[in-house]
């Protein structure tokens, strides 16, 4: 049978769904050499060679402090360590991580006894030998630098005097240090008809500039505000009425864009966000056939946008 680690958990997370994950984690990092269990499954086992105690950093779980220490037959040492979590790890990990933790900490252990003589084995008080802040181990750290996302939006564009244009649009999102700022790139697309099909105007865009998380709801809600540089072409296809003629002609418009979004994942990979975009252009553009004004793009354009989010590692 092999050795195991007892793992001490407070009362209220012994229950939750996210207690196996940890007990697993810290199985598979000691490499299969021992098996860790809750604290309550192993008061009888005589093949336990170590104790851990895990204690969270208030119910939202941004922190752990966890302590390990070999049990009578091994050596007396205690070691502690504490882990600091950033809001865009899921809590799953965060339970993970901690497993791997306490693996790492009793190898370290261990390791250091076989370096020195043996001792006559007591088990002390918990003793604070302390690693503060140390990172994760390798095995299952997270660098939130690394975190990015993907938005799939669907677009509504409101001017006055003119029917609404529909379109999509696609935003590549990359989180920077500190990992609250993003760099954003965007490609987009947009359809505006008239009178029904006589005059259309498809704008065609590009974009990219640097964005904020202002605002953090748990770990599953957040809003955020972007700005950006932005590059659109604009292409007019008409029909004349009389003689069925159709002609295109197209303009680039440079311009800026500002953004306010909200992010509700409702898992790890997969959430929607939905938000409101400005747009400023150097001037209006008109559009005339025949000597009359047809249609007016105005220089401050609003488009609403709602869709799905896909976020990477």
């Amino acid at each position: 049978m092999s050795p195991t680690i007892a793992v001490d958990l407070p009362a209220a997370d012994v229950a939750s769904p996210y207690a196996q994950t940890l007990l697993d984690a810290c199985t598979l990092g000691t490499q299969s050499l021992a098996r860790c269990v809750a604290a309550q499954e192993s008061a009888d086992d005589d093949q336990g060679f170590a104790v851990a105690i895990v204690s969270w950093n208030g119910p939202a779980r941004m922190g752990a402090h966890v302590e390990v220490g070999l049990r009578a037959g091994v050596g007396q040492r205690w070691r502690a360590r504490d882990l600091e979590f950033s809001v865009a790890d899921p809590e799953i990990e965060r339970w993970r991580t901690v497993g791997f933790a306490i693996a790492t900490i009793a190898g370290d252990l261990v390791d250091h006894e076989r370096d020195e003589s043996r001792r006559e084995p007591t088990l002390p008080a918990p003793a604070a030998e302390h690693a503060s802040s140390e990172t994760p181990p390798a095995a299952d750290s997270r660098d939130s630098s690394t975190r990015a996302w993907l938005d799939a939006l669907f677009s509504v564009e409101a001017a006055a005097g003119s029917p609404p244009a529909f379109g999509g649009e696609m935003r590549f999102a990359q989180s920077l240090r500190p990992e609250s700022v993003f760099v954003t790139a965007a490609a987009a697309c947009t359809v505006r008809r008239f009178d029904p099909d006589r005059l259309s105007i498809v704008r065609l865009g590009i974009s990219t500039g640097l964005g904020l998380v202002a605002l953090r709801l748990g770990d599953r809600l957040r809003f955020t505000v972007r700005a950006g540089a932005a590059l659109q072409l604009v292409q007019v296809t008409g029909t004349d009425a009389l003689t069925g003629t159709s002609a295109q002609v197209g303009r680039w418009i440079v311009g800026l864009e500002e953004g306010l979004d909200g992010a509700w994942m409702a898992s790890q990979r997969v959430g929607f966000v939905a938000g409101v975009q400005a747009g400023e252009a150097t001037g209006a553009v008109d559009i005339r056939g025949r000597g009359q004004l047809l249609a007016r793009l105005p220089a401050v354009g609003w488009v609403a946008q709602g869709g799905v989010r896909i976020a990477f590692p």
